[in-house]
């Protein structure tokens, strides 16, 4: 991710890995409501475990198209963004 980003934006993005506990604490001084603070961190946590690593055929199945990568979604938003 950190590396898609970075080549996307030309701004170095670096990843630190953090505890459930650092996380949770690194979200608390947003002052979010505690339910959107615990969607974060479980997403976060998601990601540090891989389970958002997996690529299944349901958009193209529901949609008709294939589906956009980060990649591809950030190098269309760079492109318009000069517009």
């Amino acid at each position: 991710m950190a590396a898609t980003l970075t080549r996307a934006t030309g701004r170095t993005i670096t990843y630190r890995p953090e505890t459930a506990e650092e996380a949770y604490a690194s979200r608390a001084v947003y002052d979010a409501p505690a339910w959107q603070v615990e969607a974060w961190v479980s997403t976060y946590l998601a990601i540090a475990t891989g389970e958002l690593e997996g690529v299944s055929g349901d958009v193209p199945a529901l949609t008709g198209h294939p589906a956009t990568s980060l990649e591809e979604l950030l190098a269309r938003r760079s492109m318009g963004a000069g517009e």
